[in-house]
């Protein structure tokens, strides 16, 4: 499922709304307003983030990433599932 909201930055003003209401798909998530769902923006900020650790020398382009569980004082993100790597 995904969604999305636009909105324009100056007026605040929604411009559109779209992802979800498929009423004759088979999935159970076929009917959800997926842009009304609060979900992390999770991998479309990857190339991003990744991006910007090439650049500040963070990291290279044959580094590994870690996909361990951590916890932040109390905060342990997870995977969408629920499962941890």
């Amino acid at each position: 499922m995904c969604g999305m909201v636009v909105v324009e930055t100056k007026s605040a003003q929604l411009r559109a709304l779209v992802g979800g209401f498929s009423f004759s798909a088979k999935d159970p998530g076929g009917q959800l307003a997926a842009f009304d769902e609060p979900r992390s923006p999770g991998s479309a900020l990857k190339p991003v983030l990744y991006a910007m650790a090439l650049d500040r020398g963070l990291a290279l382009p044959e580094h590994l990433v870690a996909d361990v569980p951590v916890d932040y004082r109390g905060y342990a993100p997870h995977n969408d599932d629920g499962r941890v790597s």
